[in-house]
């Protein structure tokens, strides 16, 4: 009587979640999670069946609130806290309808669980960047190492005869997201303790770290050797596997090093089992399944008014924005189809202005109808790094583009170098007819409006100019680039 409820309220979660495991290779272990851990409930039948049903009042509290997490998950365009409802609500389930001692035994194939949810984009991107610089210095070290000459800007690598970027795809987080997992039940299965365990999760870090920088190292000495095409196509995906089997490999003799540790106890060497009752078991009565049915049922309910409409489109193309901005000249660029894929834009402008005896002026705007889908703005902060800049300072910056803005407004400024380069980037999130610069305001306004407006659309508005002169003379030139792009934009987007 529960499962239909629950699986009413959480299918198109789950089904959303299917599908992105099968889109994005960085989850696609995520198959192999929920079939682990079902074999885990599996091979605990007969202690389950042992145990007392002793319901717990207090779980109500825990399904009410996973419940809960689901609805706030859907308003703020938060998959991740929709996702991870489940795990809550589970949990609640468990202790409502049977009990303490039931949720002890189900607690590890509960939380392994949360190895199938993607992480956020913004913690994936805080991570996957610094993974990019360490796996890229690694790899500089090594091959400097075996006496190869190599020149380091940002995540790029020069050899004398290629030049090889270390992209996202190659910063080891697929590894290192896939080893955690991994790890976790490797360790359950085959550590009898808890540091035991944990030491094992926590070593998954160091070792895709440095399997992934000597695969990088080898394809720098191949690219060096016998040019940038022995680099690319079979080897890249075959190097990719082989250096994950060496990880899993030195997991397992990480394994088998802890395994041969002496035990301090015989608590300690006793394998982990659950309570052995003896008791015959007996179904969780009737009235707590019809509550539980009832709290699922009610959050089914409040989900369909939220589920509709929402997708708010652009008042006007974004070509319309005007070529001309006084003495510069615009003219659009492109940006590579996988780069507009996992930008998830709904519409994009990318133009370069320019005019004679002045530096060039970019224009970005990426524009999203709606952010519930998953699909959310990139912080430059996080892009910039990417493509090798170093990010020297960060601030907020006041000025009035006057018109109807009403006042001064607060945008990012970024100063950034690569080499002797230098460029100041200005950015702000134009949305729902506000100027935002704090990316943590912006998602707080996005949870509101969810809420009492039903829209999540907004825009990622980027200016860059490189330093010529001073670094006051480039900024009063962006300055007044913003000034004036400001209150255009606004008449393009929905306010």
């Amino acid at each position: 009587m529960v499962v239909l409820p629950a699986a009413w309220l959480y299918a198109p979660t789950v089904l959303q979640m299917i599908r992105q495991w099968g889109e994005d290779e960085n989850y696609s272990h995520g198959y192999l999670v929920p079939v682990l851990s079902a074999f885990l409930v599996w091979q605990r039948r007969a202690s389950l069946k042992a145990l007392p049903v002793r319901p717990v009042a207090g779980g109500l509290v825990v399904l009410v609130a996973g419940v809960g997490l689901a609805l706030l998950g859907h308003l703020g365009a938060e998959l991740f806290v929709t996702r991870m409802s489940l795990l809550v609500t589970i949990a609640g389930l468990v202790l409502y309808l049977l009990g303490w001692e039931h949720l002890r035994l189900l607690a590890f194939p509960i939380a392994y669980l949360v190895f199938m949810i993607p992480v956020p984009a913004i913690v994936f991107n805080a991570i996957t960047f610094p993974l990019q610089s360490v796996a890229t210095s690694v790899a500089t070290w090594m091959l400097q190492g075996v006496g190869v000459p190599v020149l380091r800007e940002g995540n790029v690598i020069s050899l004398p005869h290629a030049t090889l970027e270390v992209a996202e795809a190659c910063s080891g987080i697929r590894s290192l997201v896939t080893l955690l997992a991994l790890g976790a039940a490797y360790g359950y299965f085959t550590q009898r303790t808890a540091w035991r365990r944990v030491v094992l999760f926590v070593s998954a870090v160091p070792i895709a770290i440095v399997a992934n920088a000597v695969r990088i190292a080898g394809t720098g000495l191949l690219a060096q050797w016998f040019g940038a095409q022995a680099a690319e196509g079979f080897f890249h995906t075959f190097s990719g596997w082989l250096v994950f089997a060496a990880a899993f490999v030195l997991m397992l003799a990480m394994a088998a090093v802890l395994g041969r540790i002496p035990a301090r106890s015989k608590t300690e060497a006793a394998p982990a089992a659950g309570t052995e009752t003896g008791r015959a078991w007996a179904g969780p009565g009737w009235r707590g399944v019809a509550v539980a049915s009832g709290i699922l049922v009610a959050g089914v309910v409040a989900l369909g008014p939220l589920s509709r409409g929402e997708a708010v489109p652009l008042r006007g193309s974004l070509d319309e924005f005007p070529l001309q901005m006084g003495e510069l000249r615009g003219v659009d660029e492109g940006l590579e189809p996988a780069i507009i894929g996992k930008l998830g834009v709904t519409e994009f402008l990318m133009r370069k202005y320019t005019a004679r005896g002045r530096a060039p002026l970019w224009l970005y705007v990426g524009f999203y109808e709606s952010q519930r889908t998953g699909a959310l703005i990139h912080s430059p902060k996080n892009c910039l790094p990417g493509n090798g800049w170093s990010i020297v300072r960060t601030e907020e910056i006041a000025f009035d583009p006057g018109g109807p803005s009403g006042g001064p407004v607060r945008v990012n400024r970024v100063i950034v170098a690569k080499g002797e380069s230098r460029q100041i980037v200005l950015y702000w999130y134009q949305e729902r007819g506000r100027v935002i610069a704090s990316e943590y305001r912006g998602r707080f306004y996005m949870v509101w409006d969810s809420i009492t407006r039903n829209r999540t659309d907004g825009a990622l508005v980027r200016i860059s100019a490189p330093v010529v002169g001073s670094e006051q003379e480039t900024q009063r030139e962006i300055v007044g680039f913003a000034s004036e792009t400001l209150p255009r934009l606004a008449r393009l987007l929905p306010q």
